[in-house]
């Protein structure tokens, strides 16, 4: 395991274990836009940090791929850490400048989460109540093109939630810190929350190799 690999998920569980204040379920509010240029973001992005919402649970590790750029916002295939779904996500931007899920998209998106939650561990009333209003949620998005990508909601229930995303599979310090500061530069109700460490940036533990002794 890499040095900086080390550094950052310890840096990541001391961040999770300090017992921060959490800002009020209602007071949530969605920050001041930014505009977006997706075309500087075409390509891959990889699961990195979230608030541990049951979807997070119940998907624990996410990959986007060829995400890319449309008329109306822009659109992704994403793909579970177990690589067996490819479904295509649409976001379109409204007249708020926040942005929505295509309504064509939908049903296939509902299809796999059911699917998933049907046979998840984590199945609970939290998670089926997330499932119905999921769809509905305004979202809005922050970059710094070359790092990360975090997308930032506000659930019915006025709760905090995102989710980043990072260039590299295996996220350096650097990409966590500059993070951690953008939920800061947002104020405390997206800088006073608990963070999940995705499974995609977790270290593998190594196998251990039995050492073979000569007969």
């Amino acid at each position: 395991m890499s040095l900086s690999i080390k550094i950052l998920y310890g840096f990541v569980i001391l961040l999770i274990c300090i017992d921060v204040i959490r800002a009020d379920d209602d007071d949530c509010e969605l920050p001041d836009l930014d505009d977006v240029d997706w075309t500087k973001l075409e390509g891959s992005w990889y699961d990195f940090l979230n608030t541990g919402s049951p979807t997070d649970k119940m998907v624990p590790c996410f990959d986007i791929k060829d995400l890319k750029s449309t008329v109306n916002g822009f659109e992704f295939k994403y793909k579970d850490d177990a690589k067996m779904i490819d479904v295509t996500i649409k976001m379109n931007k409204q007249e708020s400048g926040t942005y929505l899920f295509d309504n064509a998209q939908r049903q296939a998106v509902t299809d796999f989460f059911v699917t998933r939650e049907n046979s998840s561990e984590n199945r609970t009333e939290d998670l089926k109540e997330e499932l119905e209003t999921y769809f509905d949620l305004e979202a809005v998005y922050f970059t710094d093109y070359d790092n990360y990508l975090m997308s930032l909601r506000c659930s019915k229930k006025g709760e905090v939630l995102f989710w980043i995303v990072s260039r590299d599979p295996k996220p350096s310090v650097k990409t966590a810190v500059e993070s951690f500061n953008k939920l800061i530069d947002l104020g405390e109700d997206w800088s006073s929350v608990r963070l999940a460490l995705s499974t995609c940036a977790k270290p593998k533990p190594k196998k251990q190799v039995q050492p073979e002794f000569s007969k």
